[in-house]
């Protein structure tokens, strides 16, 4: 959905429904093949799995998780990595979509709400770059690399990616009350 966009009819509406839910449908699969795929990463120095590799921010923190994988929690963890790709499409589409669509209930009623939806609608895109080049770098690093930065670099795009996407989650459920809240009090 365009953020400026207002529903001419229900047909729009509908049309746009369609691909928040595939997307919805898709992250919500992804992500449930990630966290069984991550029960195969979790070691005493990996006590998250994944996330304590994405997470490392150290390259002696993160070549100890690496050592800690045996040689098939590795093949898991790239593959995982691999998937993720695929996840962070589907999940920054969904919280775009629902942002931007949730926003547009308050150009009228709540301009300053309005714009911080429409701003973290396009937040989502950008963790979603961020994601790309978090797993870029866990990648080189299990392939081997001996960059030091791409620890730090892994750290840094992730603790930027998980606040966007914690915003934009707050967003919309905050967004669904509001709208709850008034369609309740119309009804009254």
């Amino acid at each position: 959905m365009f953020p400026n966009a207002r529903f001419k009819n229900q047909n729009e509406k509908a049309f746009l429904l369609w691909p928040l839910l595939i997307s919805g449908l898709a992250a919500a699969l992804l992500f449930a093949l990630l966290t069984l795929l991550n029960h195969y990463l979790i070691s005493a120095a990996a006590p998250q799995g994944m996330i304590s590799y994405e997470l490392a921010g150290s390259f002696r923190k993160s070549l100890a998780i690496l050592a800690s994988w045996n040689a098939k929690a590795r093949l898991v963890a790239a593959f995982s990595l691999g998937i993720d790709y695929l996840f962070l499409s589907a999940y920054s589409l969904f919280f775009a979509l629902a942002c931007f669509m949730l926003a547009a209930k308050f150009k009228e009623s709540f301009a300053r709400f309005y714009y911080l939806g429409l701003l973290l609608g396009w937040a989502q895109i950008l963790a979603a770059a961020l994601d790309a080049v978090e797993n870029y770098a866990l990648l080189r690093l299990l392939l081997g690399s001996q960059h030091h930065s791409f620890s730090g670099m892994a750290r840094c795009c992730a603790t930027i990616k998980f606040s966007l996407i914690l915003a934009g989650v707050v967003y919309i459920f905050a967004a669904l009350i509001f709208t709850l809240l008034n369609k309740y009090r119309k009804k009254k």
